[in-house]
This record gives structure tokens, C-alpha cells and sequence, in this order.
């Protein structure tokens, strides 16, 4: 079979769920034998230069991720003569073959303003004549490893709290406020904050010595994730989860102990494989990080529980959903 993936937030937006989710997809896809197309809108970041690929330049506009969305995936996916198009945000609403959605959350900017609107009416309408995947059939995070041709931006610490904020610049505010007023005093000269996909003039309003506990560190594509979460005493996620391309899903499976919400999405996500303090506790969440840090038995424990959770999720639903949509 023949799947076209859509790569739009593969290269405009390489720390969101939907790009999260597509590198999982594409890599169970690869593993499974399936051929696997990815389309692009602009050059391919590594590892997937090398991959079957079609390149169609659009800029990264509201207007021309409409023009990508309605019109240049299904010309692709005709020429590619695709047995599916799969993507997690808008699809075309004349459909030239089968189509698979996986509902991703997208970033609020890419809600504002008259094309914003317009493509989110036509790929919403789009989305509906085709299959949407179920959150039971996931694909599985893949394995933690980062091959050595990929090296990081810049050097981690050695060890530290990663928080990956995969939407937008408004959910740093909240883990700012848990680290700053309640954890960084405790584990942040040992133990700094990674906000990952943070601008390097990243404002933090604290005195120096509390501020240099936190480090902005650029986004990277979802192939280098292993890489960073490798080093991870930690995730902090004090966030509403999203069960597509989430990164609760990514620590569990790599081992790193997560301390996150007590909400009903992540409660069914994690189970009892995670630290979970009331979302507007402040203090309760930096206790629960300050604890997974310091203290060996929880954190060893936790990531064991991750890994024993994470080991239950397989690709056969997955794959079984992309046959029975590319037959719809």
C-alpha cells in the first residue's frame, strides 16, 4: 500500500502533536513495509532528505497552507497514484483517494484571520468525507534512539526538568510560575528547566540567580526528541493532555518518570505511571517534581511503570485503521 503523509507540521511546526504524531505514524508505517510518501512544503529536514518525498514550495501562510491543503495534496496524492492521503489537519474537500485523519491540536495562530478561517471551514469539511483514527488506534512512539549523523543544536545539561511545550508560547507561562515560585530554589541549580522550543531571548521575570535555572533551548524535528529526552531526570506537563502526539506518550515509552495534571485525559493516558498533582495547585506540582528529582526509588519506579504502560501500545490497531480507510 501506498500512503501519502501530509508534512506540513513536520517542517512548520516540528514540536506540535501533529508533527509528534506523523513522525510516529510514518516510522510504524516504514516498519510495517508500507510505502510511505511524505509530501512537503518546503525542503525536508534529515533524516527524511533521504526519503521518498515530493517537494511542492508553499509559504507558511494561512493562505498557503489552504492552497496546500485543498489543492496540492490531492494533485500529489493523483500523482503519486496514493492508496491513501493521511494528514492531521485540514483535507481536501474534492478528495482524489481515500483519506485518514488524526484530529492533532494545532497552534492558536493558526486559527486567526479571514484564510485561517476559510481553510479551517473546507479541511474540516474535507476531514468529515473521509476517516477519522481513533485515539485506541495510535501508533506507538518510536524506539529511543537518535541515529549519530543527527547531532543536536546545541549541548544539554547533563541532567534536567525538560518541559516540551508543544502548542504555544502562553503554556510556558504556567510552567514558568510552578518553577519559578515553588521548585527552582529546591533542584534548579543542580537540576536546570529546558523549556524546549523557547526563544533564546526567552523574558523570565526573576532575579538572575533564579532565572539561570531555566534554559530555552531551540525546537528540533521530532527525529531528534529521542535525543533530548534521553538526558531527562523528567517531564514536567502541567497541561490538559491531547492524546495525539502527545509528549506524556513519548516519556512513558523512553523512560522518563513524568509528574503532570490530575485531569481525566491524562489520568487515561498514564494510569498510574505518572506523578499527578491538581492543576491549580502551584505548590502540589512543584512538590511532585521537587520529589521525582531528588528522590531515586519514585523516579526509578515511575519509569518503570512508564515503560510497562507504554509496552501495551502496539501498531496493530494502527495499521489495521490505515487499511480499513484506504478501502472506504
Amino acid at each position: 500500500m501506498r500512503v501519502l503523509l501530509d508534512g506540513w507540521p513536520l517542517v512548520r511546526a516540528p514540536l506540535s502533536p501533529a508533527a509528534v504524531h506523523l513522525w510516529s505514524a510514518w516510522e510504524a508505517l516504514r516498519v510495517a513495509g508500507e510505502e510511505v510518501i511524505v509530501a512537503w512544503p518546503a525542503s525536508p529536514p534529515p533524516p527524511w532528505e533521504a526519503a521518498p518525498a515530493e517537494i511542492s514550495p508553499q509559504p507558511p501562510t494561512s493562505r498557503g497552507r489552504l492552497r496546500w491543503e485543498q489543492r496540492t495534496l490531492a494533485q500529489q496524492a493523483r500523482y503519486q497514484q496514493a492508496d491513501l492521503l493521511y494528514g492531521t489537519a485540514g483535507l481536501p474537500l474534492w478528495r482524489a483517494v481515500p483519506t485518514l485523519h488524526a484530529p492533532a491540536p494545532e497552534t492558536s495562530s493558526a486559527r486567526s484571520g479571514g484564510w485561517a478561517r476559510l481553510r479551517l471551514a473546507l479541511g474540516e469539511g474535507g476531514a468529515a468525507r473521509g476517516t477519522t483514527l481513533s485515539s485506541a488506534a495510535l501508533p506507538p512512539p518510536p524506539p529511543l534512539s537518535s541515529p549519530a549523523s543527527l547531532p543536536l543544536p546545541r549541548p544539554l545539561p547533563e541532567a534536567f526538568v525538560l518541559f516540551h511545550a508543544p502548542l504555544h508560547a502562553a503554556h510556558w507561562e504556567r510552567a514558568l510560575e510552578v518553577w519559578l515560585r515553588w521548585a527552582a530554589g529546591s533542584i534548579g541549580g543542580s537540576t536546570p528547566l529546558v523549556i524546549l522550543g523557547a526563544p533564546d531571548d526567552l523574558t523570565v521575570p526573576a532575579p538572575p540567580e533564579i532565572a539561570d535555572t531555566i534554559i530555552p533551548y531551540p525546537a528540533v524535528n521530532p527525529a531528534l526528541l529521542p535525543a533530548v529526552y534521553a538526558h531527562a531526570v523528567a517531564l514536567f506537563h502541567p497541561l490538559v493532555a491531547t492524546a495525539w502526539g502527545s509528549p506524556l506518550r513519548l516519556a512513558l515509552a523512553w523512560g522518563v518518570p513524568v509528574v503532570a495534571c490530575e485531569e481525566a485525559a491524562t489520568a487515561a493516558m498514564v494510569g498510574t505511571a505518572a506523578y499527578l498533582a491538581p492543576c491549580d495547585a502551584a505548590r502540589d506540582l512543584a512538590a511532585a517534581l521537587v520529589t521525582v528529582v531528588v528522590e531515586d526509588d519514585v523516579a526509578d519506579a515511575l519509569r518503570e511503570s512508564g515503560r510497562a504502560r507504554a509496552a501495551t501500545w502496539t501498531s496493530e490497531a494502527f495499521l489495521q485503521a490505515v487499511h480499513q480507510a484506504a478501502r472506504a
